[in-house]
Formats: C-alpha cells, structure tokens, sequence
C-alpha cells in the first residue's frame, strides 16, 4: 500500500512540475521546450506500471499529449500534432474528464482544418472532411455534458475558423464567434482569456467584412480592445438585410 501511495504521489508531483513548466515556457512562446519536456513526461509515464493507473493518470497522459499537440500546431507541425493526438485518443475511452475528449477533438479539427488550407482536389475535401467530423463531435460532447467556459471558446473559436477558412461562410463563422464572445464579454473570461478574446474579435470582425449578406453598422460599445482608450469603443456589429 505505501509503495502504490508513493508512486500516486510521484506521478502527480511529475504532472504537476510538466504544467507548471509549461505554463511558464508558454509565456515566452518555447513550443519546442514544452514538447520535449512533455515526450519526456510521456516516456516517464510509460514506464511506470499501468496495471495501477486510475482514471487520473489517464488524464495525466492525456492533458499532457494536448499540450504537445498545441506547441506542434503553433510551429505549423501538424502531421506530427495528429500523431500525437491519435495515440492519446486511445486513451479517452479511459477517462471521465469530458473537457479533456472536447480538447482532443477541437485540435484535432484544428490541424486537419490547417491541413486542408494547404491542400486541393480529393485531399482538401479528406481533411476538410475530418475537420468538420471532429469539430461536430467537440461541439456535440459541449451541448451534451457540463464542460467548461475555457474550452467552449476554444470549441466555438475553432468552429467558426473552419466555416470561414474551409466553407467559405462568414456568416456561419460569426454565429460561433458571436457565441465565443458572448463568454469572453464576461470580465471574468475577458481578463483570464484575454489572447482567446482579441484573437476571436480579430476573426468576427474579417468575417464581418467577408460577409456581403449584411450590412455593417457602428455603435458605441463595452468591448475591451487591446489599447488603452477609454472603455467604450466604437466597434462593428450587424444589421442584416
């Protein structure tokens, strides 16, 4: 019982160094640093013994396999994102975080999305396809199961950049960015996802400005932007025809 208590203790303590180690590396945008110290994590997990793994430790393994696909994705690595994703997702079926399987699947639809936009003909269409199948089940896995604020932006963010990238609708995209932003305009969100915000207001307003079935209007509103203006700033919303 002590040894099995101990080995708990140091998987969790190897976790939590890994998180706090990325969080630190994220900052300064060492993608690289995060993926080699989270392989490393991985192969330390491997060789520990499964037979005694919890639910928890699945997580571990998984939370850890997300941010390695992140740092792959922001260094345009997506081939090996997928890698990476695909052998976690063998271990889902293992886990009852469900904020974890909406991770995995919204990245990914991400990287399948970033492929397609570098594809044409009968490839494009593959991955636009698996896009769109894995950003479905991210979105359906949101309306089924309580999941978190954090990640339903991310969902929704994703969403609307592969009907705006991959489907060519603007207006599709900005109902989902609409529903981002209708989380991030709470100042509690705002300040925390405060990247996720201004990323997300940058796509709604291309779209707007994409989007020839409405018309744009400005008005003064609350929105935060990146600058240091007064509160109320003017911004684009729409009027449709």
């Amino acid at each position: 019982m002590h040894d099995e208590y101990h080995d708990t203790l140091v998987r969790y303590y190897h976790y939590q160094d890994f998180l706090l180690l990325c969080w630190h590396y994220q900052n300064e945008g060492k993608w690289s640093e995060i993926i080699a110290y989270g392989e490393s994590s991985l192969e330390f997990i491997k060789g520990l013994d499964s037979s005694k793994f919890s639910k928890k430790d699945y997580e571990y393994r998984v939370n850890i396999s997300c941010e390695i696909i992140s740092c792959h994705f922001y260094l345009g690595d997506h081939d090996k994102a997928l890698k990476v994703a695909k052998d976690a997702t063998a271990y889902t079926k293992q886990i009852s975080n469900n904020d974890l399987k909406v991770r995995i699947s919204y990245l990914i639809s991400a990287c399948y999305r970033a492929l397609a936009s570098k594809e044409k003909g009968e490839q494009h269409e593959k991955y636009k396809k698996d896009a769109d199948d894995y950003i479905k089940e991210a979105c359906a896995l949101c309306n089924k199961y309580p999941i978190s604020q954090g990640i339903k932006i991310k969902v929704y963010f994703n969403a609307g950049a592969l009907e705006q990238d991959l489907n060519n609708s603007p207006s599709a995209a900005r109902k989902y960015y609409e529903q981002a932003l209708n989380i991030l305009e709470n100042p509690e969100f705002k300040d925390k996802f405060f990247d996720n915000y201004c990323r997300t207001q940058i796509r709604y307003i291309r779209a707007l400005l994409e989007d020839t079935s409405s018309d744009i209007s400005f008005h003064s509103t609350k929105l935060r932007f990146p600058c240091k203006c007064a509160n109320d700033n003017i911004f684009p919303r729409i009027k449709s025809k």
